[in-house]
Formats: structure tokens, C-alpha cells, sequence
């Protein structure tokens, strides 16, 4: 993402690093959300 030069040099590396960090750890736990919602709609209507 290329900021204008006024905005990235408000924002260091550092930041960037964090939110990057949170975003990733958002994204797994959405995916494991999804992963288990998926198994526990297997397993509520499985073939009796």
C-alpha cells in the first residue's frame, strides 16, 4: 500500500507491523470460526 509522503511519515514501521500482526490473528480466528461452524453443522445433520 503506498501512502502519500505526508502520511507515511506520521505512521512508522513498527505500526504498520502491529496492525499487520492483529490482522493476521483476525483472520485465523475467522477461519477457525468458519472451521467450526462447518463441523458442527456435520455433525447436526448427519445421516441417522
Amino acid at each position: 500500500m503506498n501512502l502519500p509522503e505526508a502520511q507515511s511519515s506520521r505512521i512508522d514501521a513498527d505500526t504498520w507491523a502491529l496492525r499487520r500482526r492483529n490482522n493476521v490473528r483476525l483472520g485465523w480466528m475467522f477461519a477457525a470460526f468458519a472451521v467450526v461452524l462447518f463441523l458442527v453443522a456435520l455433525w447436526k445433520y448427519r445421516p441417522l
